[in-house]
């Protein structure tokens, strides 16, 4: 369970730091973020995920 909540905040991290590098460089609308297959959850749906892969894991 451990290696798959880390994946998921690994991923979520990259994900993160991709949209901020492409605000940075000059905008980023939804089409872009779709583009890129990036997604932005909200804290409440991020720690629904956790739950979800503790329990596929138990």
């Amino acid at each position: 369970m451990n290696s798959l909540i880390t994946n998921i905040n690994e991923n979520l991290v990259n994900a993160e730091k991709t949209v901020k590098e492409k605000r940075i460089l000059g905008g980023m609308d939804l089409f872009h973020l779709k583009k890129e297959d990036l997604m932005i959850i909200s804290k409440k749906d991020y720690e629904k995920l956790l739950e979800l892969a503790a329990s596929k894991n138990n």
